[in-house]
């Protein structure tokens, strides 16, 4: 169910990746943030922190 406050209507690139057409713009300071607390999420439950490059990255 969609209320006003879980629709997200900040700024989105419209390119294809990964099969899915449309993805939330994020600045420098929100990937940060997403970063941080992945590894804070990681080191709590004690799973190890893998990122797999370049699946990672928007555009090669």
């Amino acid at each position: 169910m969609h209320t006003p406050n879980t629709i997200y209507t900040g700024p989105f690139l419209t390119e294809e990746w990964r099969g899915f057409q449309h993805h939330a713009q994020l600045d420098e300071a929100q990937v940060d943030a997403g970063i941080e607390l992945t590894l804070d999420i990681c080191r709590r439950h004690g799973i190890a922190p893998i990122f797999y490059y370049p699946s990672t990255t928007w555009r090669s």
